[in-house]
């Protein structure tokens, strides 16, 4: 062993001899349990506030507007790939759309979420998707991989 490990088994076994030895000679050495000392709350003054009626409801909370978030979409894009390779359709298209929510820029997710609606007999949604990709980007690779998917739709 190099020297730092023997000095590090030293200490540790230095350590372990004096605990042991507080164990069997609890008088000497440090003290064991010491009480502190503790200043009192002062007593309230003040009469406990009436319970609230059980029959009274509390008003609806109000939901919080969800606003778009392009950090979540790059996110939700890959979880919805994911999903789409384990055959989760559904739950590839809720990521997919969800994508699309927060960035509405995004062509793949339109394109992905056109496939997905495919693979669930939903040919008239997957059309929309895939114009949509193609409006998105006409000349990019997903506009022509949602004009290949229209083109082979339409057969």
């Amino acid at each position: 062993m190099d020297g730092g490990c023997s000095r590090l088994l030293l200490a540790v076994g230095v350590l372990a001899a004096v605990a042991s030895a507080q164990r069997l000679n609890p008088g000497q050495g440090m003290p064991q349990n010491v009480p502190v000392a503790r200043e009192e709350a002062p007593a309230q003054t003040a009469p406990p506030a009436a319970p609230a009626p059980a029959n009274k409801a509390l008003p609806p909370a109000k939901p919080t507007p969800t606003q778009p978030d392009a950090l979540l979409a790059g996110h939700d894009l890959e979880v919805g790939i994911f999903y789409f390779h384990r055959d989760d359709y559904p739950g590839a298209l809720a990521r997919f759309q969800h994508a699309l929510f927060n960035d509405p820029t995004l062509a793949e997710a339109a394109c992905r979420a056109g496939d997905s609606e495919q693979k669930l007999n939903q040919d008239v949604r997957a059309r929309q998707y895939w114009q949509q990709c193609l409006k998105l980007d006409p000349e990019g690779k997903w506009g022509k991989t949602a004009h290949k998917a229209l083109a082979t739709e339409k057969r």
